[in-house]
């Protein structure tokens, strides 16, 4: 038997109520039916496997750089690294010629978000990069930003720039192809942990997502695939956090604390920030009870510190074995 985590195939609300309001058997259509055509057409036929229930999608495994590196939306980030790093660093010899720091409107308006843009659009067309924030440390990029920590205008954009330009220059294959096994009932995704890193199952569902959600025309509409997890634990204390739930598919499995207030107002997302009073800090461990059953459902997509995320996953992982 092979071991596998188990991610969660969650869809937005409109797609939800369109099948299961004044249809009869919709949930059942939507999940055997809809969803089932929607994943063929996108990966191609699958092997069934155990009287139809699982479906086996894999895509050849090509090696994308020569595309990456060859796309409009890496000329425009290099094009954008660039240009962000020259008006930093000169940002920075200005203010020690003058004993003054003045941040220029152009860098501020134009040249820092339009950087942030295209960082952005590259990981939005190819997300397998995102590994290169699990591999490359900010150390590793750090270089002749050392020293300038006060200097905080794009010197995120900058490093995150350069661990994604690091990632692509020194892989020899970055793979694009998909390896998962998809559950109908539960809309269980399940993906192989056996021999890989846990940042490689990751990035797998998210090149899942991306490319249904690439899909032009699908039925299923914008989708998020999230880790079903065991429990949830923050390791730290906060005075502020922010949790980023998805709408509940089949809201009858969970409990009804917070999902009911979520279905009401026909949020895809739902963000909720928690804040301590001042001075104190947030009760983390009693957070991490309240989104347990929610992690275990595959509904928490996150839970950020600023745009640090803060969440220790704690996997679901099933042992399965396959039969035609």
């Amino acid at each position: 038997m092979e071991s596998y985590s188990v991610f969660k195939l969650n869809l937005g609300p409109a797609v939800i109520k369109s099948y299961t309001k004044d249809r009869t058997n919709g949930w059942k259509q939507l999940k055997y039916d809809v969803i089932k055509s929607d994943l063929m057409d996108i990966f191609g036929n699958p092997v069934e496997y155990d009287h139809g229930e699982y479906l086996h999608f894999v895509s050849k495994n090509t090696n994308a750089k020569k595309e990456i590196i060859e796309s409009s939306e890496y000329r425009e980030f290099i094009q954008a690294m660039n240009q962000i790093e020259k008006e930093y660093f000169a940002v920075i010899k200005n203010y020690s010629k003058n004993d003054g720091i003045l941040w220029p409107n152009k860098f501020l308006t134009i040249t820092k978000p339009d950087t942030k843009q295209c960082i952005i659009s590259l990981l939005e067309k190819y997300p397998v990069l995102n590994t290169a924030f699990d591999e490359i440390s900010d150390d590793d990029v750090m270089g002749n930003l050392k020293g300038y920590g006060e200097y905080g205008h794009g010197r995120k954009a900058i490093i995150d720039s350069r661990k994604i330009f690091r990632y692509i220059e020194a892989k020899e294959n970055i793979l694009l192809g998909v390896d998962f096994f998809y559950e109908l009932k539960s809309e269980y995704i399940l993906i192989s942990s056996e021999n890989v890193s846990s940042a490689q199952v990751v990035s797998m569902s998210e090149r899942i997502q991306a490319v249904i959600n690439a899909a032009k025309k699908t039925n299923i509409g914008h989708v998020s695939v999230n880790m079903v997890q065991d429990g949830v634990e923050i390791t730290k204390q906060y005075a502020q956090v922010t949790v980023n739930l998805v709408y509940p598919n089949g809201a009858k499995q969970v409990e009804e604390r917070d999902i009911a207030s979520r279905i009401k107002v026909n949020a895809a997302n739902v963000k909720e920030i928690y804040k301590a009073p001042k001075g104190e800090k947030i009760d983390t461990a009693e957070l991490a009870k309240k989104l347990e059953p929610d992690a275990k459902h595959g509904y928490l997509k996150s839970i950020m510190h600023g745009k640090t995320s803060i969440m220790k996953y704690i996997p679901m992982i099933v042992k399965k074995s396959f039969h035609n």
